[in-house]
């Protein structure tokens, strides 16, 4: 159990410290770079869904070392930040937009656009950030859709996102 949380602890201390970068994202692969007395390369393979650490700890006993921690972290992190930033991005749009409209398929398309900011209010809330995400890309691709097609005046969300409207 102590080791466990020293490791923790280590790898708290090297997010902390901003020895922890994403190197290089491909379609398979993430690569960090760890800066812990030496360098450390360590990866996510998305395929198998594992990590990897090229340090001595993980090569021998082949179990999570403060590295890979250190990295799981920073990466939750940044995908937790993008998170909050498009549900506020989303709440804003929804706050801001009216229907042009009332037709039933315009209450439709309103009603599943809410629907969906609660959702990814609802994932976020359970730190589940990556649904979140993938919500708040849903509502913009709605909300696209509904102003593109009349049903919605985006207001003053129009300058800050690429929902366009034809007038």
């Amino acid at each position: 159990m102590g080791a466990h949380n020293n490791k923790e602890l280590k790898a708290d201390d090297l997010v902390k410290h901003g020895l922890v970068s994403l190197e290089l994202k491909t379609d398979n692969r993430l690569h960090f770079k760890v800066d812990s007395n030496e360098e450390y390369s360590v990866f996510f393979d998305r395929k198998t869904l594992s990590w990897n650490c090229d340090c001595r700890y993980f090569s021998i006993k082949e179990r999570m070392c403060s590295h890979i921690l250190a990295a799981k972290q920073f990466y939750e992190s940044r995908i937790k930040n993008k998170s909050e930033k498009e549900l506020e991005r989303v709440k804003f749009a929804v706050k801001e937009l009216k229907l042009t409209k009332e037709t039933k398929k315009s209450k439709d398309l309103l009603m599943l656009i809410k629907s969906y900011e609660r959702d990814a209010q609802h994932f976020f809330d359970k730190k589940e950030y990556l649904e979140c995400f993938e919500l708040c890309s849903y509502v913009f691709g709605l909300l696209d859709s509904a102003a593109s097609l009349g049903f919605i005046d985006p207001g003053d969300a129009r300058k800050h996102y690429k929902i366009e409207q034809d007038d």
